[in-house]
């Protein structure tokens, strides 16, 4: 059996380009459909939207699990080297 490959992900928290994307996200999959659909006087694109908020919220919510240290990460990495 294979080992499975590790995916190791820095982000650096201290720009804004990560909050804006993802509050750009947000309104695009969220905000959107909700006013198209209150516009339109769609109750269906207006649920629409709401399912999107929360699939939005658990995929932000799954997307980092585990935050380290810079001193605890370069240990992980080198501990998977041997």
């Amino acid at each position: 059996m294979t080992p499975k490959p590790y995916r190791i992900t820095i982000t650096d928290l201290r720009k804004p380009v990560v909050w804006l994307r993802r509050l750009f996200a947000l309104a695009t999959l969220v905000f959107l459909p909700i006013s198209i659909g209150v516009y339109v006087g769609s109750s269906a694109m207006q649920w629409a939207g709401f399912v999107f908020g929360i699939l939005f919220a658990i995929a932000i919510a799954n997307q980092d699990k585990s935050f380290a240290t810079k001193q605890e990460a370069i240990a992980h990495i080198e501990s998977l080297e041997d």
